[in-house]
């Protein structure tokens, strides 16, 4: 609960211009109970960035605060030598003000998910951290307990889903591996592009 409290207070002194909602607090609270790593640039009584990474097998989720309304999130695609200040390419990127970021970021689903997007692009310039911005920096890593959190999350969404599709027919299972030593799903012969 300290260091909960202890990074809100860091992402409230970063966005002294704007009071959040407690909505907000609640989602921020959120993505530190999902085992995000956070990384506070500049000092610590005058911040004047934070990065939020959550590292996937293949990617790694990123919320990026530099001001109330300037709120970023991606899922970047996890590459040899990765910056969290600086990602090359990302799958999915949302920009807005706190509350619809966070919310989209905690609706992401699982990498695995049929619907997850694939396409590599260009991250959104907002979330390049400048190296002059970079430091001083303090970097907290997530509870050891915690890191588990938002895999069960997603997994359980996505095997929720998976039955959900193939009951309605989207999905055929096949024999194999394809997430959680379970049976793998592929898309059922014929079926047109962009059904799931």
């Amino acid at each position: 609960m300290t260091a909960t409290m202890s990074l809100l207070s860091t992402m409230n002194r970063l966005t002294t211009k704007k009071k959040w909602s407690s909505a907000i607090d609640d989602m921020l609270r959120q993505v530190v109970d999902e085992g995000f790593a956070f990384y506070v640039c500049g000092e610590r009584r005058d911040p004047v960035v934070l990065v939020a990474a959550y590292y996937w097998k293949s990617y790694v989720d990123l919320l990026t605060i530099t001001e109330p309304d300037r709120v970023t999130a991606a899922r970047a695609v996890r590459e040899p030598g990765f910056d969290v200040f600086g990602p090359r390419k990302v799958v999915w990127a949302y920009g807005n003000e706190a509350e619809p970021t966070l919310r989209a970021l905690l609706n992401l689903t699982h990498p695995d998910h049929p619907d997850h997007p694939t396409c590599p692009h260009e991250p959104p310039r907002l979330m390049i951290v400048p190296a002059h911005l970079q430091r001083p920096m303090t970097f907290k890593a997530p509870d050891s307990w915690k890191v588990q959190n938002r895999v069960q999350r997603l997994e359980s969404a996505l095997a929720s889903d998976l039955a959900s599709m193939e009951a309605a027919g989207l999905l055929t299972r096949e024999e194999g591996p394809l997430w959680s030593g379970q049976g793998g799903f592929v898309l059922p012969s014929g079926a047109p592009d962009g059904v799931v």
